[in-house]
């Protein structure tokens, strides 16, 4: 059974391969790259990447914060006895 189901698998794999070959044969043509919509889309990239380092640093900051107050107060007990 096992080996059926294997082969079953490689024959899906491979039939799948083969139409996905098939369906981008003439996809050249059909998109088009010039300079200006690369300059769009490193525009775009680069307002997100702007737009979310504010979450980013965030993501970094916060637990830092607390891992640098649990480690003060760790201090503070420890003087204390």
């Amino acid at each position: 059974m096992k080996k059926l189901v294997l082969k079953l698998a490689g024959l899906g794999g491979v039939l799948v391969g083969l139409l996905g070959l098939a369906g981008k044969v003439g996809a050249y043509n059909l998109v088009e790259v010039n300079a200006t919509s690369v300059d769009y889309v490193l525009a775009y990239v680069g307002d997100l990447f702007t737009d979310l380092s504010v979450f980013v640093w965030l993501a970094i900051g916060i637990p830092l914060g607390f891992w640098v107050i649990s480690k003060v107060i760790g201090l503070i007990r420890g003087r204390t006895r």
